[in-house]
C-alpha cells in the first residue's frame, strides 16, 4: 500500500526532516513545500510505529513523547497520515482544563475513514457530560468559521472525538475545535495557532489526523 506522511514544521537554516521507523530504525527523508509542510510516500507492507527527526550537521533533534502508529484501514489503496510534531507541554493540555473529567455513556457507533475524506482525531478528555465538542474551519464543510455551523464531533471512543467530513482534492483547510453545551452555547475556542490541513491529489484517498490533542487557554 502507498502511504503518504505528511507533517507541519518550521525548519531552521539548513535543516531537513525524516521519518523514521521505530520497528527497524529505516529513515526516509521528506521534502519540504513553500507552507512548510513535509511529505514523503512510500509503500507499507505492515503497520509500524514511527517518529520524525530534525537533522542539521551532526545535530539531530527528535520529538518528544510517544511514537506515531501508522495503522491499516479496510478498502483503501491509498492513505495519507497528517500529524503533529510531539512537544511535551503538560501544562497546556485539555485535560487539565477542567478538575474532574465525568465518564461519558454512549451508544454512539465510532465513525471509520472515508475515501475522499478526512478522518480527524482528537484527544480531549477534559470535556464534561453536559458539553459537546465541535470542529470548524474554512471550507463548507466546517462552517467558513461559523461556530452555529460548527461540525459535531463523535465521542464513542471517549476522551478521543473524531469527525469525518469532505476534502476535495489540492484543497488547503484550516480548522480548530470549539467546545460548546449541551444547548448549544459556547464555552471556548482552542488556543493555539489553526490547524492546517491539506487535501491529496487523489480522490479516493483518505487522509488521516491521529494524533492531536486539544489545548486549553490559560
Amino acid at each position: 500500500m502507498k502511504v503518504t506522511f505528511s507533517i507541519h514544521y518550521v525548519a531552521t537554516h539548513g535543516e531537513t526532516l525524516h521519518l523514521v521507523s521505530c520497528n527497524d530504525a529505516k529513515q526516509w527523508p521528506m521534502k519540504c513545500s513553500p507552507d512548510n509542510m513535509w511529505e514523503v510516500t512510500i509503500t507499507v507492507k505492515e503497520p509500524f510505529a514511527y517518529r520524525y527527526c530534525a537533522k542539521c550537521g551532526a545535530a539531530i533533534r527528535w520529538e518528544e513523547g510517544e511514537a506515531h502508529n501508522m495503522a491499516f484501514f479496510e478498502g483503501f489503496n491509498r492513505l495519507r497520515f497528517v500529524d503533529a510534531w510531539h512537544e511535551l507541554d503538560e501544562s497546556r493540555l485539555m485535560n487539565n482544563w477542567f478538575e474532574n473529567s465525568k465518564t461519558r455513556e454512549s451508544a454512539i457507533l465510532p465513525l471509520t475513514p472515508k475515501p475522499g475524506h478526512a478522518f480527524i482525531r482528537v484527544h480531549a478528555p477534559g470535556i464534561s457530560q453536559h458539553q459537546q465538542l465541535f470542529v470548524v474551519g474554512s471550507s463548507s464543510a466546517l462552517g467558513y468559521w461559523d461556530i452555529d455551523k460548527a461540525r459535531s464531533m463523535n465521542c464513542a471512543d471517549f476522551p478521543y472525538w473524531t469527525a469525518v467530513f469532505p476534502l476535495h482534492q489540492g484543497e488547503k483547510v484550516e480548522y480548530k475545535f470549539v467546545v460548546k453545551t449541551d444547548t448549544g452555547e459556547l464555552v471556548d475556542w482552542e488556543a493555539g495557532e489553526n490547524h492546517i490541513l491539506q487535501g491529496s491529489l487523489t480522490a479516493r484517498e483518505a487522509t488521516i489526523v491521529s494524533d492531536l490533542v486539544m489545548k486549553q487557554k490559560f
